[in-house]
């Protein structure tokens, strides 16, 4: 069991409920001769030293009562006699789209020989961080959490001597609860990547990249520096403040030689901006943040190659702890954004863990209602119907592809519950619009934007898409359910009277399919409901050609987004004959970022100007050329 011995701990003299920043040391005797072992988990984050030097950081995105621990080898960190253990942490004690206010705390051990000869309690030192600032600060965006404040004049050497002004004992934080190991590899931050001196304070990374800050400036008196980061500029700058967003750190720089590492804040980026030119700029850049994977030898021609190549490095972009819809903007790990981004990684890189991981952190925690939350690990509320239903899917893929029924195992109650849950919801024998985010894709009529402040239910108001993904959820919960030895018929038989329904409910007079029916009044022609109307094969076989048609000619209903072109490809595959317009079309949208200048592939056709100037120029929903390259190919699928 581990942490037998040790304990939360936190600062005995607080200063702020939320984003704490505090300094821990212990020293300990230790051999240097066989293997020593550091253990290690926080409430919100961490970056751990011996003896001065960094061993490791990033705590795992987890739940209050199931706690992920990391554990280190520092055998070779290890000094005869006396070692120093130093453990910069940070609380937030706030909700994120990705982290779940749980109080305060750090908790580690250390093993060496079979013996426990460190364990956190109240006798380990600590105090209120000399550099960093804590209490609130700007947010960078409501989904990332807040920024950084860093004053180097409180720089005291106390990683590597333990002293320092204002330590004292610890307090016992918190009781112990359940402890579990990080579930995947963790990040490979080894690369630094520098940026280019492009004048004006502005640095170029010449592409999209992922990282933690650092720097070397050289000041000639103490001075403020703010500096901004973002993946595009405007008016020859780094486009800071957006709306409600801010994305800038700031810094307290002392006279002299200024060094700085971030650990805490990981960037999404290609700029970066200094308030100020005078100072004097030894190193600019980020150390690259890489979840190890390695990539699946691709010598096919379907699409062209820097298009295949441009979509394997954004799902590099977007994967670290979790799937992540960008970087940059949000970090935050979607049900339905993660579904594009395992398919494809399933190819790209051959590799099922991350998926693993990500699988059982979906399917941990339900809402009030008895759905998934619309992000995880999150506290929100918020869910949207199709991201929930859809998760049924991520089980049969992640199974075809890995042959592991432990992770169905672990997830089927859950996974179970939300099926039931949106089975006693039908009316008429299909699901009404619910007190949910019925959100679709970012397109007139189907974002629905509205219902994220204020989610209504409808029981005369029904849409096309989600019994669409209602349908594809019976019958993949069915293979599910048969695939760990339980009946799954009656799923099947359920998705089969929902598609009639459906069917009957949503098709019109012009042999199309309307969005929504509401008192039996339809509207919305869209692709998005013509491709949902083929997936879950609510049109009938006599019916399919002219929706088929239709989406693969001009036409005059709203278009389909990057986000659910996956979807499209699907279908044009699995009818068989699209082959050469999937290869063309591929390669005239994604192409057409490349001829603008991306490195990684954009949130929307609209790049950086969609959503008044917000738009990600990297984002995981757009590595779908990965899936259509492989598949061109005759890739497993």
């Amino acid at each position: 069991m581990v942490f037998e011995k040790a304990q939360w701990i936190w600062l005995k003299h607080p200063a702020s409920d939320v984003n704490e920043y505090a300094d821990f040391t212990a020293a300990f005797p230790a051999r240097t001769d066989g293997k020593t072992t550091l253990r290690i988990c926080s409430k919100s984050d961490y970056a751990c030293f011996l003896n001065g030097r960094f061993i490791g950081f990033n705590q795992f995105p987890d739940f209050p009562d199931r706690k992920v621990y990391d554990e280190y080898d520092i055998s070779g960190y290890l000094v005869k006699g006396e070692n120093l253990l130093a453990v910069l942490a940070l609380s937030k004690n706030y909700d994120t789209s990705s982290h779940i206010k749980n109080g305060k705390g750090i908790i580690f051990e250390i093993e060496s020989g079979g013996e426990i000869i460190l364990a956190s309690d109240a006798h380990v030192s600590s105090r209120l961080s000399a550099t960093y600032r804590s209490g609130p600060v700007p947010l960078v965006t409501g989904q990332l959490g807040m920024s950084f404040a860093y004053d180097f004049n409180g720089t005291d050497g106390w990683t590597e001597t333990g002293r320092g002004e204002g330590f004292t004992e610890s307090v016992v934080s918190d009781r112990k609860g359940n402890f579990v190991p990080r579930p995947i590899k963790r990040l490979d931050v080894s690369e630094k990547i520098p940026f280019r001196d492009v004048g004006g304070g502005l640095y170029d990374a010449g592409r999209e990249c992922v990282g933690y800050l650092f720097f070397e400036v050289e000041s000639d008196a103490e001075k403020e520096l703010t500096l901004s980061y973002g993946e595009h500029i405007v008016d020859g700058g780094v486009r800071r403040k957006i709306h409600a967003r801010d994305f800038s750190v700031r810094f307290r720089l002392k006279k002299g030689r200024n060094i700085f590492r971030a650990y805490f804040l990981r960037f999404g980026l290609r700029y970066i901006q200094l308030d100020r030119t005078d100072i004097t700029v030894k190193e600019m850049g980020i150390y690259g943040a890489r979840y190890p994977v390695e990539h699946v030898p691709y010598a096919g021609n379907g699409i062209p190659r820097e298009i295949y190549d441009t979509a394997v490095y954004t799902l590099e972009c977007c994967m670290h702890e979790h799937y992540e819809d960008c970087p940059w903007r949000e970090q935050a790990q979607y049900t339905m954004d993660s579904r594009t981004q395992m398919l494809c990684g399933y190819y790209a890189f051959g590799e099922t863990e991350m998926a693993a991981g990500a699988l059982r952190t979906m399917a941990h925690r339900l809402t009030a209602q008895g759905v998934f939350p619309i992000t995880s690990p999150s506290a929100t509320q918020l869910s949207i119907p199709s991201f929930s239903l859809i998760y049924p899917l991520l089980l049969r893929e992640y199974y075809e592809f890995s042959k592991d029924a432990s992770v169905l195992e672990d997830v089927y109650e859950n996974t179970k519950s939300v099926i039931e849950h949106y089975i006693s919801a039908r009316i008429d024998g299909l699901l009404p619009s619910l007190a949910e985010w019925n959100f679709f894709e970012w397109e007139n009529g189907l974002d629905n934007a509205s219902e994220i402040s204020v989610q209504r239910y409808n029981e005369k108001l029904f849409s096309l898409p989600v019994n669409a993904f209602f349908i594809n959820a019976l019958e993949n919960f069915a293979f599910v359910s048969e695939a760990l030895k339980k009946d799954g018929e009656a799923y099947r038989l359920l998705a089969e009277e929902t598609r009639r329904k459906a069917h009957d409910v949503f098709l019109g007079k012009n042999g199309l399919f309307y969005t929504y029916s509401e008192n039996g009044l339809k509207s919305n022609l869209s692709e998005y409901s013509q491709v949902f109307a083929l997936y879950a094969r609510i049109a009938e076989k006599n019916e399919r050609n002219r929706l088929l048609y239709e989406l693969t000619h001009e036409n005059e209903l709203v278009p389909l987004t990057v986000s659910s072109y996956i979807f499209k490809y699907e279908v044009l595959f699995s009818e068989g004959g699209y082959e050469d317009y999937i290869a063309m079309d591929v390669s005239e949208k994604w192409g057409y970022m490349l001829k603008r200048g991306a490195t990684t592939f954009w949130e929307t056709i609209k790049g950086e100007a969609d959503f008044e100037g917000a738009g990600s120029l990297c984002h995981g929903w757009s590595a779908v050329p990965v899936y259509v390259a492989w598949k061109l190919q005759g890739g497993k699928g």
